[in-house]
């Protein structure tokens, strides 16, 4: 059975109800060339190449998000059509309006806070990813938690592949991974630092024989999860990915077909540059 890896595929896999009826629009992601190259080497030349990315200096998007972990935790924020501001380099996450208009929400890895039109900060809280990370899965967020999971998880979306790069982040490849009959997808097991807050430390990453990220697995909310990328686009030079799939993991490999936790759609993707 050979499974489809594009938005009819999740449509197809019961997900149409959380994905908004508006087109999306699919750019092609460059294979690297050198057959020597190691296999991030090849991932990084495939979605633009390190010199433009090093060059970007701010990431802004649009972002619809939306799924039963939202339900899970009570959110008390709507993500729909909320714009992103992302600091590859000092590793923050600007959202706004949020949690309401007038409003700013601003997510590092040290604070979250929230600030009016005039920059003066009405709310804020430090430690807070350790406070979300401490919290069992039913426990509700508030506007803090919530700003701090969307800041912490949509930096990483944003800014995969590269941040694989980084210097201070262990990588190593394992065996490829076979998905209900598809070509076999080249893995990495990455360990991030204390310094970058992701969903979990250590994260398995897998990708297709154009080098494109397919599946991501980790820990988060509770359990384990896999994260599958569509739909990618490429913005001056550098590709990424406008439609992420998030499902749980309670088989020995997680299935395309389960339930969906998490969707995230991003649009309107732009790389401010030197």
């Amino acid at each position: 059975m050979t499974i489809d890896l594009t938005r009819r595929g999740i449509l197809a896999a019961g997900a149409a109800s959380l994905i908004p009826t508006i087109a999306f629009h699919a750019g092609p992601a460059h294979a690297a060339s050198s057959s020597r190259a190691s296999l991030l080497d090849s991932v990084l030349q495939a979605h633009g190449g390190v010199a433009a990315w090093k060059s970007v200096k701010r990431i802004e998007a649009q972002i619809i998000a939306g799924g039963p972990v939202f339900q899970l935790k009570q959110s008390p924020v709507s993500l729909q059509n909320v714009a992103l501001r992302a600091d590859p380099n000092a590793v923050s996450v600007e959202v706004s309006p949020y949690p309401k208009a007038g409003y700013r929400g601003v997510y590092t890895p040290q604070r979250v806070w929230i600030e009016d039109e005039r920059g003066r900060v009405v709310a804020e809280r430090t430690g807070v990813f350790q406070i979300l990370q401490a919290q069992a899965p039913t426990d509700p967020w508030d506007t803090l938690d919530e700003l701090c999971f969307i800041g912490y998880a949509t930096f990483e979306y944003l800014t995969l592949p590269f941040l694989l790069a980084e210097p201070d982040v262990q990588v190593e490849e394992i065996a490829p991974h076979i998905e209900y009959g598809s070509s076999p997808w080249r893995g990495l097991r990455v360990i991030f630092p204390a310094r970058i807050p992701t969903h979990s430390t250590v994260q398995t990453f897998y990708f297709d024989d154009t080098f494109r990220l397919r599946r991501f697995d980790f820990f988060d909310i509770g359990g384990n999860a896999a994260a599958y990328y569509f739909d990618p686009v490429t913005v001056d030079g550098i590709t990424s990915y406008t439609l992420l799939r998030i499902v749980a993991d309670t088989a020995p490999d997680p299935l395309f077909s389960s339930s969906t936790n998490v969707l995230v759609q991003f649009s309107n993707i732009t790389y401010l540059k030197d």
